[in-house]
């Protein structure tokens, strides 16, 4: 149910502090739970539940997320690492707890008179089990794609072409049984126009241009389907002369990626890709470009190549790279755009086997970035830009739905 109130977020870290050990500073020790009702594979309904019981710390709106406007969904500045979890605690529309609202004031009570005060309790969001099955998987918006963490995407410029393999090859639609040729970008409920094959506006999320947060949250571009397992379940098609308009695409078993929604093999569904969502957008800069967001963190070292035009820049001379975060940065970024401002930028890399089965992807500069990937590979090759895959959201772990 939406909430009325301030949405309270708590992030579950592990600190190593021993049992009676004084509490950290700025941390909570609550219990935080969560409860599902999912569907068998004989069709029974079992409640699974989940629980974290330990120290939490209370994040700052606009600095650790945000919270939209309409209160149903955040989104975190930070990957959540897989050891930690997240939880929330606020005043729903019936005037109802979710969670202990004072959840800090519960604390002290507890940790001076354990006996005597219960623990604050707080409404389990990501648990460190979080995989299909759990009671929290459900609660992660699986539909987001992201563009740019980086501001000043022009969104008229935004193309996407949803294949599966290497678009160029053409693997870019399916028919219906009546024989219409239709794309995955309309299939997939991307594109209602029936004429233009391009994405609409409608699916997309600036989250500078319409967060009106009054904060310094997140910044980014994302692409949202309208279904919550679009690579499975599209929605309805509209605007199309055949019997099946009003109806979802009939896809065939081959064409649903089941296994990034419901696998809870980690290795397995990370690499179930099937889908490539290939992205071409041009994005505005104050001044001369020198810090380049690869939008991955986990780069391999040593795995980068740097080039400008056709030139190949020098690690350490030329550029400095932070692996962990996924940064490049220029370090006279005038030498290489003062006169020659459409100087094309590329940068290819590989990921960590940590966060995704080692993947190699590339990122364009000026004046045009676009963002691909190959599919059906553990070792996917990028031509442009970082890849967005039809099994992952834009981080690791980032959105989740209050309502």
């Amino acid at each position: 149910m939406r909430p009325a109130s301030v949405v309270k977020v708590y992030r579950y870290e592990v600190l190593g502090v021993d049992i009676g050990a004084q509490i950290p500073e700025g941390f909570i020790t609550a219990v935080a739970v969560a409860e599902d009702t999912l569907e068998t594979e004989l069709g029974a309904d079992t409640v699974v539940a989940d629980t974290l019981t330990g120290l939490f710390r209370p994040l700052i709106e606009g600095e650790d997320y945000i919270l939209h406007q309409s209160g149903l969904w955040l989104q975190l500045r930070n990957t959540l690492p897989t050891q930690e979890g997240l939880a929330v605690t606020y005043i729903n529309a019936d005037g109802e707890e979710v969670g202990t609202f004072d959840a800090e004031q519960a604390s002290d009570a507890h940790n001076a008179d354990p006996e005597n005060n219960p623990p604050p309790f707080l409404e389990l969001m990501k648990g460190v089990n979080h995989r299909p099955g759990t009671a929290t998987w459900r609660r992660e918006m699986h539909h987001v794609y992201r563009v740019s963490v980086s501001p000043g995407v022009v969104l008229s410029s935004v193309e996407l072409t949803i294949s599966q393999g290497d678009p160029e090859v053409g693997n870019t639609f399916r028919s219906t049984p009546s024989a219409t040729q239709l794309e995955f970008l309309k299939i997939f409920g991307l594109d209602d126009n029936p004429t233009d094959n391009m994405l609409d506006a409608s699916r997309m999320y600036d989250a500078g241009e319409t967060g009106g947060y009054g904060t310094t949250g997140p910044t980014g571009t994302y692409i949202v389907p309208p279904t919550l397992e679009p690579f499975r379940a599209p929605p309805p098609l509209r605007d199309v002369s055949d019997p099946v308009n009003g109806q979802p695409f009939p896809l065939e078993p081959g064409d649903q990626n089941n296994a990034i929604y419901d696998e809870p093999n980690d290795q397995i569904r990370l690499g179930s890709n099937l889908y490539l969502l290939s992205i071409n957008y041009r994005q505005r800069f104050e001044g001369f470009l020198s810090t380049i967001s690869l939008g991955f963190g986990g780069v391999r070292e040593g795995s980068e190549r740097v080039l400008i035009d056709d030139r190949e820049l020098t690690r350490g001379e030329d550029y400095i790279i932070d692996y962990d975060i996924g940064q490049v940065e220029l370090r006279d970024p005038e030498r290489w755009f003062l006169d020659n401002p459409d100087a094309r930028l590329r940068v290819t890399f590989e990921q960590k086997p940590l966060f995704q089965l080692g993947r190699p992807a590339t990122r364009s500069g000026p004046p045009v970035s676009s963002i691909s990937s190959a599919s059906r590979s553990p070792r996917k090759r990028c031509r442009h830009a970082p890849s967005l895959d039809s099994n992952r959201a834009p981080c690791s772990w980032a959105a989740s739905r209050l309502g």
